[in-house]
Parts: C-alpha cells; structure tokens; sequence
C-alpha cells in the first residue's frame, strides 16, 4: 500500500508502506524520539485473542514512547490475524499510517525533517558551519543624493551645523543637501586628548536657490575646502551634491548680498607683517599661516613682541600650531596611538616670512573636521533609508536611528558603539519566539521535532540566507571611517556607471548577526510586539505565532479531564498554583515512565522552559548596571 495516497488529493508515488517494513519504519522513527539515558524508546504490544468456533485471532495493540502526542500515541491491528508475528507487523502499519497523517513522517516514509531546501539551493550558505558569502555592494546614500540634485538642481534642504570647541565660542555653518538628512543626533569630535567638538544639528527651512545664488554657494564652498582638502580636489570643479554656506547666532541664514560680500573679501592672501600693523585686526579673523619656503600650514595662538636691544622698537613673533594632518576625528586618540607634539607644541614664527589667508581660520578648521561630520550624514541617510523601507513596519522614528545604526554596526567598524550587545540580546528573543510558536503551531510533535526545527530557523545559515534574501546585507557597516582616504565626491562621478567592484564577501555568522540585532534593538525600542514585528518582517519563510496567540493555543491544549489531588505540596513549593493541575504532572514526568495517568514527558515543557529561561537570564544581564560588555554577557 502506498501510504501517500492514504491523504485526501494525493498522487500516487513510489514510496510504498508494508506490513513487512512497518514495523522497522516504526522502529526507526521511536529511535530518534529521545536520546536520554534511562529510557526505553522502543514501541511497545500487547496482544489479546479472540476465538470463534475454529478460529483462534490474535490482535495486537502498539503503544508508542510517551514523548509522542496520546492521541498519536496507541494504534490496534486492523483485524485478527493467526500469528503474533502479523499482528505485530499490522499494528505498526496502523500507527505508522496515522504518524503521516498527523505530518510527524513524509511521504518517503522518513521522520519529517522540514528542510529550507529552495533557499539552502539558492545562496548555498550551510546552516552550522560559518562561510564567506558573496554580498552586494554597500549601499551608498550619494547616489540618490546627486540623482536628486540632477532632477531639481535648485531646490535644497538646510540644517544648522553649531561646532564648538572646548573653551572656544561656537562656529555656525549651514549646510544645503538635495534632500533631506533627517535624525542626525549630536555627537563628538576630538582635536586631540584634550581638546573635543561638540556638533549640534538643527533644521532649517528649505529653499530654492537661483543660477547666480548658486555659483556664489559653489564657490564658497570650494574655498572652504580648498584650505585644507586642495590636495584631493580638481581644479576647475565645483559640482558638488551639497554646498555650504557661512551662518552666525545673529544671523542663522545669510541671505545673497552678504554670502556674495564674503565670497569676494575672503580671497588671497595677506602679509603677517601688515596685519600686524592694524592694531584693530583681530587675532580671530586671522587666517591658516604659510611660511615662505614650507609646505605646512599653521594656526595662529598668538602675538608676542620683545624690544630689540640696539634699538628699543618692538619686535614681533607669531605664536601658533601645525595644522595636523589627522583627518579622522571620530575616535579618540588612545594612549597607544601615536600623537605628534609638533600638532600641539607652539612655535615662534618671523611675522616678515608669513602670509596670511583671507579667509578667517575657523573657517579652515571646520574643512578640517568636516570629512567627519560628512560621515556622520552619509551613515545618518543610510539608516534612514533602511529605516523607511524595508524595516518600516517595525515604525522606528526618526530619533531612534542611533538605535538602528548601533545594530547595524560591526565590531570592525568600531570596537565600542557595535552590534554585540544588542545581537545577544535579540538572540534570545528570536529563540524563545521560536520555541513558543513551533509548540503551539505543532502541537503533536514531540521534542526531538522541536528542537530540530529551531535549530534550523535560529542557525547561523538560515539567517544569513534570511539577510540575503531582503537585501539587508547591503546596509550592514563593516568598515571604519578613515579620514586619510577620504577624498571629495563630485556629482559626476557619483552619477557616472562606475566600473563593477571587485567581489565582496562576508562571514555567514556577520549576516546572520545583524539579523538578530535588529531583533535586539525592536525589543529594546517597543518590547515583545514590535520584536515580533521584527521577526515577521525579516524572516518571512516561517508562518510566525504570535506570543499572545500562541499562549492561548497551548493553554487550551493543556487536558482537563484528569486533575491530580496530591499536587498541592509542590504548588507551595514553586509558589504557583495551577488551574491545570497536569500541567504541573507532565513536567514532573521523565520519558520513562509508564504508570498511571502517564499523558505526555516533560520534554515538550523543557523544551519551552529553556528558551524562557534563557530569555530571563539574558535580559538581566542586557539590563545590568554598569553595562556589561559583550564578552561578560555571553
């Protein structure tokens, strides 16, 4: 007999179940039931007869282990058979056919294993064993920036950039994007050990600019950064996909005649020596110092003048500092890495040796930490994006992208505000999302099936599959910003077809990881209702239970038609008292037993138990104050 055509509107096939190999079918599915020491998995007969004149029947009843469902759990012989031996075989036919009803055996008369395959086919990444996997290009935020430059080259967004400096008054610069760079939070910039810049974003209202207003803004801008970047800009090139524009606390937004005022008094150089002279030009409007004969550039500290003995006339020394040739002011200078005093010492200067630029120093200063705060933007857009797409039913705001940033960020990228966390975190959460909803979607399988199920939609491979599968791969940051690479990007080349990069490949457990930190940052954003969000959202192969639902499920599956009496001990014990006495019984029950009221084993219930006992563990140590790094969490 075929046992698949025992299904309602199936087609036949060739896996054909007989009373001669039911029963080591039979066999081999109660095997692989429990591993346990102690417990005899094997079925188990017994047989009655049943006699009629000249006849003599034997019929056998088979009773599985009783880690298997009671409804699945006895199955009898379908009629009376001479031999003990045939109805052994009949009955294991019985319940063999009724274990592939109920989905516990497919229908190549094997355990069902429930295997991903189409997916395991498609990215070939293995679910336990960690891989290189080819990924897509990161995502790059300019790209949309400078398309949407090139459809509206007029209209632009506006934020209020305010740097201030330890001990310094705050500088004010505007900064003009084609589209808007929303939920950038203040952060940090460090000069060195001692001296750090705050930056602080605030929106403006956006405008429309015309040609001549626009070519004022380029050339601005290109003054700016000519100061300090002229090394890595091309001459003559002014198409950049944002501009910015001078600002003070008076005056947030210039408007033309002033911008065009300073664009044209901010030019050339001038002597030290005359600046000198004009008592009433003061030391702030100074610009960077070049001193004839050396490449380096320096900021100026001060003035300082000493009478010259043969004559009484003062003489006068400039007091200033190299301009460093740090780029990268992200990251603090530890006390390993190396920090030049030459960038901090001061030195005296021959005012007759110096030129001055034109444009004021605070002004070069700003170039100098602005590859950092562009960074920060860039990273801000990328979030965003992810954010308003494919993580939009999860409905992070806006002032949670640090949250999402913090998630999406490797331990490669920086050694602090990383992933980890928040990954043992979600780790957890997915794991006991998982546990509830396979009990309460397969409420027959025992716990073998379970866990080997879980197993396959927590794995490193179904997950990296999963990343893969949405695209998320291309928003993940694995690399540190390096402000001595950073080189300036026009429009043209961003809108240019780029020559295809070289392949890119990361670990299967990195894509794997993001997946589970995002998990972590949902529950730390709304708790179980939006982790869950999240898990549906990214892992959309698995019908998903929802936790509430799920509850009610095995709760309404849990028997009422035995409640044990000498239970009440134990409830005092654990300080509960059940309203479903055997669920308090089945969790006492080893898989050995085979007594009285024997329902199921605990293994189903440690099963369940062991996700929500890592679930608390894990929060009270996520949750710990002071934090716990990740390497004392895990």
């Amino acid at each position: 007999m075929c046992i698949c055509c025992t299904k309602a509107d199936s087609l036949p096939c060739s896996a054909l179940l007989t009373l001669d190999n039911a029963l080591p079918h039979l066999n081999h599915f109660c095997s692989i039931l429990s591993s346990s020491l102690y417990v005899d998995s094997r079925p188990q007969y017994v047989f009655s007869t049943s006699e009629t004149p000249g006849d003599r029947l034997i019929h056998a009843e088979v009773i599985l282990p009783i880690s298997v469902d009671p409804a699945l759990r006895r199955a009898s012989s379908d009629r009376g058979w001479i031999t003990e031996r045939m109805a052994k075989k009949d009955a294991a036919f019985q319940a063999y056919k009724v274990l592939h009803v109920a989905g516990l055996v497919n229908d190549n008369l094997l355990p069902a294993r429930h295997d991903e395959e189409d997916m395991m086919q498609e990215f070939q990444i293995p679910d336990h064993t960690p891989s290189l996997v080819k990924v897509s290009a990161p995502f790059d935020p300019w790209l949309f920036v400078a398309t949407c430059q090139q459809q509206n080259s007029q209209a632009y967004q506006r934020v209020l950039l305010k740097v201030q400096g330890t001990g310094e008054d705050p500088f004010y610069m505007v900064l003009l994007t084609p589209c808007s760079v929303d939920g950038l939070a203040p952060f940090i910039l460090y000069w060195n050990r001692k001296i750090q810049y705050s930056v602080e974003i605030s929106g403006l209202p956006g405008a429309v600019y015309n040609e001549e207003q626009l070519h004022t803004l380029r050339s601005i801008t290109r003054k700016i950064l000519h100061s300090i970047h002229y090394g890595r800009m091309q001459e003559e090139r002014s198409d950049f996909v944002w501009l910015l524009a001078p600002s003070d606390s008076q005056d947030p937004i210039w408007d033309y005649t002033k911008l065009h005022d300073f664009d044209s008094r901010t030019t050339g150089f001038r002597s030290a020596s005359d600046l000198i002279q004009q008592l009433n030009y003061p030391l702030s409007a100074w610009g960077l110092i070049s001193v004839q004969g050396d490449q380096r550039k320096y900021i100026p500290k001060g003035i300082i003048s000493e009478p010259v003995p043969s004559t009484g006339e003062p003489e006068y020394r400039l007091r200033a500092v190299r301009v460093p040739k740090r780029r990268d002011f992200l990251h603090r200078i530890t006390e390993l890495s190396q920090e030049s005093n030459a960038y901090t010492r001061i030195e005296l200067l021959s005012p007759s040796d110096c030129s001055v630029e034109v444009l004021p120093g605070s002004f070069s200063i700003f170039a100098l930490l602005f590859p950092s705060i562009l960074w920060k933007c860039e990273v801000s857009m990328l979030i965003n994006t992810l954010r308003t797409s494919l993580l939009s039913p999860v409905s992070f705001q806006v002032t949670e992208l640090p949250l999402l940033t913090q998630a999406l960020t490797s331990s490669a990228a920086s050694a602090e505000n990383n992933y980890q966390r928040l990954e043992f975190l979600g780790d957890c959460i997915l794991k006991f999302i998982a546990s509830v909803h396979l009990m309460a979607a397969n409420l027959t399988w025992p716990e073998s099936y379970l866990t080997g199920k879980k197993g396959k939609i927590v794995s490193n491979g179904f997950l990296a599959r999963a990343t893969m599968k949405a695209g998320l791969d291309k928003f993940i940051m694995t690399k540190l910003f390096t402000g001595a690479k950073w080189k300036l990007r026009y429009a043209g080349d961003i809108l240019s077809p780029q020559a295809p990069d070289k392949d890119i490949f990361r670990s299967s457990k990195l894509l794997a990881d993001v997946i589970e930190s995002l998990i972590g940052a949902s529950y730390v954003k709304g708790g179980f209702p939006d982790a869950f969000l999240c898990v549906q959202t990214l892992l959309p192969m698995e019908a998903w239970t929802p936790i509430p639902e799920a509850n009610t499920v095995l709760f309404n599956a849990a028997p009422t038609d035995i409640s044990p009496k000498n239970l009440s001990t134990l409830e005092k014990l654990i300080g509960y008292t059940f309203s479903k006495k055997m669920l308090l019984l089945e969790a006492l029950t080893h898989a050995s037993y085979t007594g009285p009221n024997a329902h199921c084993s605990y293994e189903r219930l440690e099963f369940l138990g062991d996700a929500v006992l890592d679930y608390i563990v894990s929060i009270r140590l996520f949750e710990h104050k002071p934090k716990l790094p990740h390497p004392t969490s895990t």
